[in-house]
């Protein structure tokens, strides 16, 4: 079948009937204008080949399909029995590069699925695939990161990416992602930080490598692309002086005040502390057992896998004593900083938020002793409970190797100790315990004011 006819009207001008192929019905019938033939032959050519002008619009061109034979070709796609997927996407790529769709052209399956359902279910502590294989295989992965990750990809990646299939995402939409991503700004019209931008892109950066590595989706859109370039916040260290007048007053809490001294002079991370169960006191030793750690999970092994000991100063020892004496829970083994639960200690908040009132209220009282020139810029030098670790290494390292007080703090490698040192056997123990009760005296050895 040819793709047009020619035939002479009554004006005599030759009329170019253009044909669908598939169908062999007829797509549009136009006067060339031309009682020339040959002219009329070349006029036919050219409008199949580059499209015909619309009467009184000579600026906007028509494809000859897409003028009368729109309806044909959406007839003939849905009655063809041979139409396969293959021929589907060759339909779509079509449209692909005449620039009517954007997205890529990829075959129907597991990915032709809502992108950020797919993200959320990624991030879902009981339905993800990917934390059950993890876990299965042995790798360590926190319903606090799982729930976080989940937080982020509500919060940052959903309304960039609403109504989006997995398969359609491209390299170029998560560049589009990351730059938006960098221009957004807080509440107080500031920028966010490098590490926090990062945090936010590993969030959707892992489902979709996992996602490729799966062949959920042909290719990875996130291979390549840069994080965002900072420096990281250190977190900041009280002086010997700031952390003696901080102890020297009372908090809101007693336990809130206990695990604060207890973290400054063993260098305990914060879940750690709230793991302290009655059975991690030695009886008669002034030593402590560092078995587990505490967060959303529950209790678990430490962060490095290994149980190790601190030595306990005896004030902070017999501090440790009288809250077992004053927990109200009976039986089993007890939570050193227990809460109203029996099960469940002091939440990690309490802890966090008891230390900033504490310096809070501290600078109210340099301020009403006219000494305001001496008050702690929490938010400025990075004041946090972690904060303790550091201030404990700092300390331990004005008497102590590096190597000794690595064995009682539990750090992995010295390239980490260092990074704190910049602001256990039974003899090391022995040796930290008197080092510790030298160092530490401006905490330990005073009267509290108010007490």
């Amino acid at each position: 079948m040819r793709r047009f006819y020619l035939f002479p009207g009554k004006s005599g001008n030759y009329f170019a009937q253009i044909m669908d192929l598939n169908t062999g019905t007829v797509v549009v019938t136009r006067s060339t204008r031309t009682t020339n033939r040959d002219e009329a032959a070349i006029i036919a050519g050219e409008w199949l080949k580059n499209g015909f002008p619309v009467a009184r619009v000579q600026a906007y061109r028509r494809t000859v399909e897409a003028t009368g034979g729109l309806k044909n070709i959406l007839q003939s796609i849905e009655k063809t029995s041979d139409l396969d997927p293959a021929a589907a996407l060759q339909i779509a790529d079509a449209l692909r590069r005449r620039g009517l769709i954007s997205f890529p052209v990829v075959k129907p399956g597991k990915g032709n699925r809502d992108f950020i359902e797919y993200l959320k279910e990624f991030w879902d502590w009981e339905k993800s695939p990917y934390i059950r294989e993890k876990l299965n295989r042995g790798y360590k992965i926190g319903k606090r990161h799982a729930l976080e990750s989940g937080n982020r990809i509500a919060r940052n990646w959903e309304p960039f990416f609403r109504g989006r299939t997995l398969d359609t995402i491209t390299r170029e939409d998560i560049k589009k992602f990351s730059l938006w991503l960098g221009e957004t700004k807080n509440d107080k019209g500031e920028k966010y930080s490098a590490n926090y931008l990062n945090a936010i892109l590993i969030a959707g950066f892992t489902p979709l490598k996992w996602a490729a590595a799966e062949k959920i989706i042909p290719a990875d859109p996130t291979d390549g692309l840069l994080r965002f370039s900072g420096t990281i916040k250190k977190r900041g260290v009280l002086t010997p002086q700031e952390a003696g007048e901080l102890f020297s007053m009372p908090w809101k809490d007693e336990r809130v005040r206990i695990a604060n001294r207890l973290a400054a002079t063993t260098g305990l991370r914060l879940g750690e502390v709230l793991a302290l169960r009655e059975s991690d006191l030695e009886p008669v030793k002034p030593i402590l057992y560092v078995r587990h750690s505490w967060s959303i999970d529950g209790l678990k092994a430490p962060k490095t896998n290994e149980e190790r000991r601190a030595i306990l100063l005896p004030e902070i020892r017999a501090e440790l004593l009288a809250l077992l004496k004053d927990n109200p829970h009976q039986g089993g083994d007890r939570f050193i900083f227990y809460s109203a639960r029996p099960d469940t200690p002091l939440s990690e908040n309490m802890l966090v938020r008891g230390l900033h009132e504490a310096i809070e209220k501290l600078n109210e009282n340099l301020k009403a002793e006219n000494r305001e020139q001496e008050k702690i810029d929490q938010k400025g030098r990075n004041i946090v409970f972690h904060s303790w670790r550091h201030y404990y290494s700092a300390r331990m390292l004005d008497e102590a190797e590096a190597e000794e007080i690595m064995r009682t703090t539990g750090h992995k490698t010295k390239a980490v100790f260092d990074d704190y040192a910049d602001h256990i056997e039974a003899e090391n123990l022995e040796k930290m315990g008197k080092v510790a009760a030298k160092v530490f005296a401006n905490i330990v050895k005073f009267e509290r004011k108010g007490a």
